[in-house]
């Protein structure tokens, strides 16, 4: 009798570990997410000195780098013929955060701007709602 309780007790406590876990979001900021209507690649430049070679990112997907407390220094955006389409300076991001109320460094970019998107819209699908887009039918 003993023995099942504390199987069960441990199942629960192992069950109850695993949720939590998959609750987690394990992709630290900054995130950069592409809204344009068509995959772009990014390439991104931290303030540490880091930099994110080009990468291509679907619409409606992010990019997270996976380290804790990196700040975005400047962002290069292209087609996928390598075209550069857009170009934020440290100093254009810079403007973005003195304006907006964040958190942690969640940005979306589309067609027409660059977006610092507000914490209480991080979660999930809420930043297209905060860019006035649909999400992609897969999303």
């Amino acid at each position: 009798m003993v023995i099942k309780k504390v199987k069960s007790i441990f199942f629960l406590t192992s069950l109850l570990s695993i949720l939590w876990l998959v609750g987690c979001d394990f992709a630290f900021p900054p995130h950069i997410a592409n809204g344009y209507n068509s995959d772009i690649s990014f390439q991104v430049d931290y303030i540490n000195g880091k930099f994110h070679e080009k990468v291509n990112i679907p619409y409606g997907r992010t990019l997270s780098e996976g380290e804790k407390d990196l700040k975005v220094k400047s962002i290069k955006v292209f087609d996928k013929d390598d075209k550069l389409l857009a170009e934020y300076s440290k100093e254009y991001l810079d403007n973005l955060r003195k304006n907006t109320k964040y958190k942690d460094e969640s940005w979306a970019i589309t067609e027409n701007a660059i977006y610092l998107i507000p914490q209480e819209y991080q979660k999930g699908k809420a930043w297209f709602k905060y860019i006035n887009k649909q999400p992609p039918p897969d999303y």
